[in-house]
């Protein structure tokens, strides 16, 4: 056989192959975008990379929400004035654009009073806003979703005196809240709530020392209800300490008396969606994020799980830590936060 006939049978060959590769593909339904390879079809991957599937569900992932709380864990305690601080926050922001029409950072310095006398510390807010459905529009009802992103500097809770100087990583105590918020944030993006949406992550809640006056806890929350700009929030729910395996809330007395009508609104959800167990009845009086919203004229209810017997046999210590943790927990909260935002509140 010549070298020219050889030639020719495999070009016969290679051709006869690709005619029967083509009629494959095209009983099979497939189809070849520009570079020769089939499109990836929403939810899923293109070969040979390893970015996770999109999410483009309208409903709350309780899986999801865990992977953000424990990527917060993964930049170390974010305590004000640390690198982890500064790199989780630029995270967070990001997470804040890709899930909301517009995102941005609230800036503020702190000199510290109590926790490092005389100290500077830059802070920031974060903040995303969602448009409701119909797109946005300047007479729109207005609510606030929020968390606190900073951990404490130190744990001063710690059952070991060696470690109360150490910082607290704070992923029920911090981290579940702000995984919370973003995970309703990136569902309301998909399917519009009626009102318009702040999501707020505040700085510097959990940085002061225990003392009557509280003065250097909630700095966030201080400065946003000082600085509300054009923003105008008529209610709002805060979600704090919301991840623990034994979840169990309960109605949070600054709450109830600052809207009481939302408070039974949320329970009668949670019980209408099956989370009776998890949004209980016992009462209980708890210092948070919520109270400078309220004092401010923005009724705002606490979603937090403050047992002294269970959470907070590790709050303010260095056992806070995501294995304490639970995806059924958030997505408890997540399903009955979001059902009440889609109702409109």
């Amino acid at each position: 056989m010549s070298m020219s006939a050889s030639r020719s049978l495999g070009t016969t060959a290679a051709r006869s192959f690709t005619a029967l590769w083509l009629l494959a593909l095209l009983i099979a339904g497939g189809a070849c975008n520009g570079q020769g390879a089939a499109p990836a079809q929403p939810g899923t991957t293109s070969p040979g990379t390893n970015d996770p599937p999109t999410q483009t569900e309208a409903v709350f992932d309780g899986d999801a929400a865990f992977a953000l709380l424990e990527a917060q864990c993964d930049f170390g305690p974010r305590v004000p004035g640390t690198e982890a601080h500064r790199k989780c926050g630029d995270w967070l922001l990001e997470k804040l654009a890709e899930y909301c029409d517009e995102a941005y950072a609230q800036e503020f310095t702190h000199v510290s009073t109590r926790a490092f006398p005389g100290q500077s510390f830059e802070m920031r807010n974060l903040v995303g806003i969602i448009e409701p459905a119909g797109g946005a529009a300047d007479d729109a009802r207005e609510v606030v979703l929020l968390a606190h992103w900073d951990s404490r500097p130190f744990a001063d809770h710690d059952p070991d005196p060696t470690k109360r100087d150490e910082p607290v990583l704070g992923a029920n105590d911090g981290a579940s809240g702000v995984a919370g918020c973003l995970e309703i944030a990136r569902a309301l993006s998909v399917e519009r709530p009626p009102t318009r949406v702040i999501v707020l992550l505040t700085d510097g809640e959990d940085f002061g020392v225990s003392e009557p006056t509280l003065s250097e806890y909630f700095l966030g929350a201080k400065h946003f209800v000082r600085n509300l700009g054009d923003l105008d929030p008529k209610r709002g729910i805060l979600l704090d300490m919301i991840g623990d395996d034994t979840l169990e809330l309960g109605r949070e007395r600054y709450s109830y008396n600052a809207d009481p009508a939302l408070v039974e609104r949320i329970w009668a959800k949670a019980a209408e969606l099956g989370y009776g167990d998890v949004f209980g009845d016992t009462t209980y009086t708890v210092s948070d994020d919520h109270v400078p919203l309220i004092q401010a004229g923005i009724p705002t209810v606490d979603l937090i799980d403050w047992r002294p017997e269970v959470t907070r046999t590790y709050w303010h210590t260095t056992f806070d830590t995501p294995d304490r943790c639970s995806p059924d927990s958030l997505q408890a909260v997540g399903d009955v936060v979001l059902a009440v935002l889609r109702e409109g509140i």
